[in-house]
């Protein structure tokens, strides 16, 4: 039955890469690798000052936070006026976890971008092909997060919570 649970949790999380990739323009991709994320207890947070301000900063930082795993998969970032997407989806206990990472050029923005990114700012909601999708932006609003977590419960909800400060707060060097 647990082994059920997960597979269930695999296939949906396939299915809703699969949906948002296919509002894209430009190359489609999914999933290229699964993980399971382990969770070091006790363990100290690196600096964010540490990182590049860039979306490969920002994945190198929340892999060592141990809140994200995984071989990254690009995606196509221009449906939402960004210039760069990389997604994650693995396993955290029970549960299953998509995380995707849009870098938004601040110095040349579209209208598109200004706009997505106006609504991550103020409602923590993007509007794809008539779909309703939750995100956030970090402090700076160079950065969207969209992520999802198959399962429910206190531990689930501390951990999205940590993610969703450890992204926010990112400004790298």
């Amino acid at each position: 039955m647990k082994n059920l649970k997960k597979i269930l949790a695999l296939l949906l999380c396939f299915v809703l890469v699969l949906s948002l990739t296919a509002c894209g323009t430009g190359t489609v991709s999914t999933v290229s690798s699964t993980g399971t994320l382990v969770v070091t207890e006790g363990k100290v947070d690196p600096s964010a000052a540490d990182y590049a301000n860039d979306i490969d900063g920002l994945v190198s930082y929340m892999k060592d936070c141990e809140v994200i795993t995984g071989e990254a998969t690009d995606m196509s970032a221009d449906f939402i006026g960004a210039v760069k997407g990389k997604q994650f989806c693995f396993t955290y206990g029970d549960a299953t976890i998509t995380a995707e990472f849009y870098e938004y050029d601040l110095d040349n923005m579209s209208e598109k971008a200004t706009s997505c990114l106006e609504s991550v700012k103020t409602a923590q909601k993007l509007v794809i092909l008539g779909k309703t999708i939750e995100a956030r932006a970090n402090a700076a609003g160079k950065f969207v997060m969209i992520y999802t977590c198959s399962a429910e419960g206190d531990v689930y909800t501390a951990f999205t919570e940590r993610v969703n400060n450890l992204f926010t707060a990112f400004e790298g060097k």
